[in-house]
């Protein structure tokens, strides 16, 4: 899954597959279904506690810059320009490529939401 924006600067959902290649990861390991390597500059642990109450609304938001999120724990909704709604659980990855126009808004649901972020430098 991606968000992207369009040339007038709306976002939008695309469904994507990866496209994986059985290959030898490690001596001992039979071989894998593998993507990439994906460029990464680094990598960001985040957790939203909804019962803390010191984080406000989300806000609808452009991505700073390219970067992939995995759902670790709990629930991400995600509402594009159009109106498309999807939410992701753990396991979900998405990939942000919406760094211009309006954005999108993302909601955290439940009470504790855990996703990894990478960095990408793009």
């Amino acid at each position: 899954m991606r968000t992207f924006a369009d040339e007038q600067g709306l976002s939008h959902l695309e469904d994507v597959e990866l496209d994986l290649k059985r290959q030898h990861v490690a001596d001992g390991l039979p071989p894998l279904q593998l993507a990439g390597p994906l460029a990464a500059s680094g990598v960001l642990f985040v957790e939203h506690m909804g019962e803390q109450g010191d984080a406000g609304p989300w806000e609808r938001h452009v991505a700073p810059s390219r970067r992939w999120i995995v759902v670790l724990e709990g629930e991400l909704e995600r509402v594009v320009s159009d109106g498309e709604r999807r939410v992701f659980g753990p396991g979900e990855v998405v990939l942000r490529e919406d760094t211009i126009g309006e954005g999108s808004l993302t909601t955290p649901r439940g009470a504790c939401v855990r996703f990894l972020m990478t960095l990408t430098g793009d």
